[in-house]
């Protein structure tokens, strides 16, 4: 062999080895073979639109530009709600992930719920588990400000107990981001600032604290919804009746276990709030000296729900009250009423379509149903027997919903199918048992549209 032909021998076969090697390499970007080349827009989102949990749409679009544009383009509806909690369950975002999946997808999100839990709910999550403290710190509500601010329209912030780790502070400058936050709910925390939010129509308050009643001096021109329970410290009467003279377009207003406010708040109510369709005032004080403030509430010419409680006064509403509110024919609709059976004095609201009585007797019930045409629904009815509840039907020829508790020992087939009967296609039965329920649970669940019972389950 010609010697020069020998000395090429080996550098092919070694061109040969590189040339394999590279073969096993990943395409460049810029190569036809990557399969970020070979696949278009159309078909990355046909992958996409596969995944199932917000983590997965973080994970992907974190990989580079084009997933993450591609991520947001098929983002879907149903996880345009988001919850965000301190403890990493199996199918939550870790606390420390929110951030980057926020300045990712934030302006997507419509609702975001949004706590503080005080403890894992899993033994075995305790490891994966963040204090109120340490969340708390990792500031998600100036990252919902940020990113979400624009878009999002319902935000609920739940401290589970934990006011003395979660300060809300939701000041003017940080308020106007929301642009179109139409619901907000705070429950468990110190609310440290509440600025004006323009668009807020729905603003419930639970077992929260106010550091002071600025907030209540805003003018919310769209707030309708308001509901505050088991509120106290630095609010008083003078400061709530001055938040409803400035907003006078509340139409839903609650206050319930409020010590820091009394029925004052509901004297000469119809001035400062002539819209208000539904009231609810519950007190676990003894307001005896207050009833009089209460009677102003017949006052209001568009009410249609009233829930008054006092816990330490069982006739409350009281029949004056009933009286005056049929001679100026407020339009009540859904009445609530705890331990008041006069019938001949409730029949008297026309235009009566749910009652809520407490301890109702077979006997007011079917006196109720007999006195008020326009009644579709009676709650709270009790009775001795289950025949008491066939008794019941047989009279309710314009209901379309009771619900009655029953004290017997236990519930057969043909009881079952007596109450059946007498509901099906008419009315629906809600039917609590403290008892044995001995019928098959297939069965129940097929007539549950008409029949829906509760108890203690056999078969």
């Amino acid at each position: 062999m010609d010697p020069k032909q020998q000395s090429v021998v080996p550098q092919c076969n070694e061109w040969n080895i590189m040339e394999n090697n590279m073969e096993t390499l990943p395409p460049a970007h810029d190569s036809r073979k990557n399969i970020l080349n070979i696949l278009n827009d159309h078909c990355i989102q046909e992958i996409f639109i596969r995944l199932r949990r917000r983590c997965e749409f973080l994970n992907v679009a974190e990989v580079c530009t084009r997933f993450q544009k591609n991520a947001i383009n098929c983002y879907p509806s149903r996880l345009k709600k988001a919850t965000f909690y301190n403890v990493h369950f199996p199918h939550n975002m870790h606390p420390n992930r929110v951030a980057s999946y926020l300045s990712i997808f934030g302006h997507l999100l419509k609702t975001i719920d949004l706590h503080f839990d005080n403890e894992s709910r899993d033994t075995k999550l305790e490891l994966r588990s963040m204090t109120p403290n340490d969340y708390f710190r990792l500031n998600h509500l100036h990252l919902i400000t940020e990113y979400c601010g624009k878009n999002l329209i319902e935000l609920n912030i739940n401290a589970d107990g934990q006011s003395d780790v979660c300060c809300v502070d939701l000041n003017e400058s940080r308020s106007s981001q929301f642009e179109v936050l139409e619901k907000l709910t705070i429950k468990g925390c110190i609310i440290t600032k509440l600025g004006l939010f323009k668009n807020l129509k729905y603003l419930h308050v639970i077992i929260c604290e106010f550091e002071n009643c600025d907030g209540l001096a805003n003018t919310f021109p769209n707030l309708t919804d308001v509901h505050f329970a088991v509120v106290n410290k630095s609010i008083d009467d003078s400061s709530f009746i001055d938040f409803q003279m400035k907003n006078s377009q509340i139409q839903r207003l609650g206050v319930a276990n409020c010590r820091c406010l009394s029925s004052r708040i509901l004297q000469n109510v119809e001035k400062r709030l002539p819209n208000l369709e539904r009231i609810l005032y519950v007190s676990n004080e003894d307001e005896e000296e207050h009833r009089n403030n209460l009677m102003d509430v017949s006052e209001l010419k568009k009410l249609k729900e009233l829930n008054i409680r006092f816990n330490r006064l069982e006739d409350m509403p009281n029949r004056a009250l009933i009286d005056r509110l049929a001679d100026r024919e407020v339009p009540i609709e859904h009445l609530y009423v705890n331990r008041f059976n006069d019938v001949e004095a409730i029949s008297k609201l026309k235009k009566l379509r749910s009652l809520n009585i407490f301890d109702c007797s077979k006997e007011i019930a079917i006196r109720l149903i007999e006195s008020i045409p326009t009644l579709n629904t009676i709650d709270r009815v009790v009775v001795k027997q289950l025949y008491d509840v066939v008794e019941v039907l047989e009279q309710s020829k314009q209901l379309t919903r009771i619900t009655i508790a029953a004290n017997v020992q236990k519930m057969n087939l043909q009881s079952y199918n007596a109450i059946l009967r007498a509901a099906k296609n008419r009315v629906k039965v809600c039917l609590t048992l403290g008892c044995v329920i001995e019928v098959d649970k297939n069965i129940r669940e097929l007539n549950k549209e008409w029949l829906l019972c509760n108890g203690i389950d056999e078969r």
